[in-house]
């Protein structure tokens, strides 16, 4: 047979050039702008993309006779003959199909993606030296096991059939303790609350002001976090649509909790405060949230796989940096503070948004304060300033400046 070449796409190469250069040109702005530290920051991203340009040079699989000849960047060149693959799996990610080869004593030789020039050619071929094709995804809904073939995947390859995976599993739990309908009751308390949830939001949008629209946020999203701790591990965080065993699986009401979170991050635009004790706060708030979820697991001494406590933390962290400042303003009683300063400079910064500042000595230090845009634009310099200072009952400190 003739020779075949399988490479990568001409739009994998105009990716590469496109993210190296781009990179390197904000590196190198923001470096004579402000400082030549910044590259440090850009360079990961160059270096991403120069390995790109050489994914499209460097990464080549040569179909012969009898073999196939594999070149990749940064590895050596490996030579595979056909009489040594076993099966072809089917991995289905959300963007494209990737072929991996499994030798016979059951070792990964291999990947490549259909989306290779000429991948189809070497399909075909594989085909005709009647080398089987096993569908991951196909055999998970079919027979709801692929145990067998996870070794033989990466970590990241395993993230994409996980849901699915614990889905099977805790519907054979929920069937074996016959909880089936507590749990289709539960599922429909959820959905009913979503619903309630979402008509509060819109409520506080239209109807609160003030402290008001802050507690009903913090609620919605504290609600939400006991809800999770309750019906774990019945209700989910992330559900993939093609989860076969649905029946079991409840879904969290994401639209609300966006709205929520959205609404009340805003609050980190409104008003400035000390960033040290900000970070502080929510690294105290976090683990005091998560303590709650520690005993449940602790008590129904239950075992979740890794990759999804992770993401339980994450979306811990997430909420507590959200409702930080919402918090603390609730957690306001006393009267504000005023203090006199004087407008030394004025700055518009723009990035994917743009920000208003100013700039006055307070308390003995040069300090940049954030102001909206129509503030902004009725503050001249030598402008004579109130900072309304508020204290929390956890010692957080905030501010905003008024005229």
């Amino acid at each position: 047979m003739d020779r075949i070449v399988l490479r990568e796409r001409k739009s994998v190469l105009i990716v590469g050039i496109i993210c190296t250069l781009l990179f390197a040109a904000f590196g190198l702005f923001f470096a004579i702008m402000e400082t030549g530290i910044v590259l440090l920051f850009f360079l990961p991203f160059i270096l991403l993309g120069v390995s790109v340009i050489l994914i499209y040079c460097r990464h080549l699989i040569i179909l012969e006779t009898d073999q196939m000849t594999v070149s990749e960047p940064f590895r050596k060149k490996k030579v595979i003959r056909y009489s040594e693959i076993r099966q072809v799996l089917l991995h289905t990610t959300n963007t494209e199909i990737e072929l991996i080869l499994v030798s016979r004593a059951k070792e990964r030789l291999m990947k490549f993606a259909l989306t290779m020039r000429n991948a189809d050619k070497a399909v075909d071929l594989f085909i005709d030296r009647e080398i089987p094709f096993i569908d991951l995804s196909d055999l998970l809904e079919s027979e709801g096991d692929i145990g067998e073939y996870l070794p033989l995947l990466t970590k990241l390859e395993q993230f994409f059939y996980r849901p699915q995976i614990r889905a099977k599993e805790n519907a054979d739990r929920i069937e074996a303790s016959r909880k089936a309908e507590t749990v289709r009751k539960e599922k429909h308390f959820v959905k009913i609350t979503g619903r309630i949830l979402f008509g509060a939001e819109i409520f506080a949008f239209l109807f609160l002001k003030g402290k008001l629209f802050y507690a009903c946020f913090v609620f919605i999203l504290l609600l939400i976090w006991g809800m999770y701790i309750w019906m774990y591990p019945n209700l989910f965080l992330e559900v993939s649509k093609k989860i076969k065993y649905r029946d079991y699986v409840i879904e969290l009401p994401f639209f609300s909790i966006i709205i929520a979170l959205l609404s009340c991050l805003m609050t980190t635009q409104i008003f400035d405060l000390d960033e040290a004790c900000f970070f502080a706060f929510v690294g105290v708030y976090a683990i005091l949230l998560l303590i709650p979820f520690a005993l449940k697991l602790y008590l129904t001494r239950q075992k979740p796989d890794k990759p999804r406590l992770l993401l339980t933390v994450f979306a811990v962290l997430v909420l507590a940096f959200t409702t930080t400042v919402p918090v603390n303003i609730l957690a306001t009683f006393g009267a504000n503070r005023h203090e006199p300063v004087i407008v030394k400079e004025k700055e518009i910064y723009t990035s994917k948004h743009t920000d208003y500042y100013i700039y006055a000595d307070w308390r003995e230090d040069d300090q940049r304060f954030t102001v909206s845009k129509s503030s902004y634009n009725k503050i001249q310099k030598g402008d004579r300033l109130q900072v309304c200072l508020r204290r929390s009952i956890f010692g957080l400190y905030y501010w905003k400046v008024h005229q």
